[in-house]
């Protein structure tokens, strides 16, 4: 595993900005600390889980949960409870929104 390093941040006003890309996007955080360390700690944590996402559902990913539904071609798909839990509230938002 390659580490990246310490995310770019910025301090802007009360807040730190951390600044990073995940799925094709540019990401920004806000962290409202006067620690410098303690916003950088929090930007890298956000950037990993964002990371973890992407990987997780990638629609260009082979390993992908999106992959393996998309594969199955109709079939029987059991999921974990995360994917479930973002069906479930994927399904209701359209649902809701008519």
């Amino acid at each position: 595993m390659v580490s990246e390093g310490a995310p770019r941040l910025e301090r802007l006003g009360d807040v730190w900005v951390g600044r990073f890309t995940a799925m094709a996007s540019p990401c920004e955080v806000l962290v409202d600390t006067d620690r410098r360390r303690d916003a950088a700690d929090l930007v890298r944590v956000a950037r990993a889980e964002a990371r973890r996402i992407e990987k997780k559902f990638s629609r260009y990913r082979d390993d992908s949960v999106v992959h393996a539904i998309h594969a199955g071609r109709g079939a029987r798909f059991e999921p974990d409870a995360e994917t479930a839990r973002l069906l479930g509230y994927a399904a209701a938002c359209f649902s809701l929104s008519g």
